[in-house]
């Protein structure tokens, strides 16, 4: 585990210098989000860019390894060991890919960061959809309703419909990125929505089935 710990902050540590090797090439302004076109719409101060997400990382580095040390379910973190460690992983390398992207868009200004960031969100919903099944209850992350925190069988069976909500949700949401693009936010909203209310619905009729039975 400390060799996964020290693993991560080497990832930071080398984007952070990728940044700084590249700084003096950079405009003094950097584009750090794009509309549904590609078009960026907001800037930053090259320095705080430089600086964000590396800081982003270390911050989430360190809170991944303290959660499960204060956890009150702190127990249940050995039974989902391996995939907790995929997970820091799967978010950690979403950052970096999305920080070496705005590099490389910076330099190649008519490069597609609409095609970049849809890509690289497709990749991360589906590897986090394939393993939501596989968490086990705890007080931090995913769904955490009263009915899935009750009773560890809804908790189950919620992520595993959740993680197939994810994977289909986010395949229309890349379809429709390169079909019908000025729509596209509709889409987004849509299943944002979607997977925000069906594991609630779903979770709370799930305790009730369970609960009636044990009745």
């Amino acid at each position: 585990m400390k060799k996964l710990f020290f693993l991560k902050l080497l990832l930071i540590v080398i984007l952070a210098w990728i940044w700084f090797a590249f700084y003096p090439q950079l405009p003094d302004i950097i584009p750090i989000h794009w509309n549904y076109l590609g078009q960026p719409d907001n800037y930053w101060p090259k320095l705080g860019t430089v600086l964000w997400v590396p800081s982003m990382m270390l911050f989430l580095t360190i809170l991944f390894w303290a959660l499960p040390k204060i956890d009150p379910k702190k127990e249940k973190y050995k039974l989902f060991e391996k995939t907790w460690e995929i997970f820091q992983f799967t978010l950690l390398g979403f950052f970096a890919y999305v920080y070496l992207v705005i590099i490389y868009v910076v330099l190649h200004p008519s490069a597609p960061m609409n095609v970049f960031m849809s890509l690289g969100t497709w990749a991360l919903f589906i590897v986090l959809g394939n393993y939501l099944g596989k968490i086990r209850q705890n007080y931090f992350v995913w769904i955490k309703t009263p009915w899935t925190l009750a009773n560890e069988d809804v908790w189950n069976k919620t992520h595993r419909i959740w993680g197939w909500a994810f994977i289909i949700s986010w395949i229309l949401f890349i379809i429709n990125s390169f079909i019908l693009e000025k729509y596209v936010w509709i889409t987004f909203m849509f299943i944002i929505t979607f997977c925000l209310f069906v594991p609630i619905i779903y979770s709370y009729v799930i305790f009730k089935k369970i609960t009636k039975k044990g009745e």
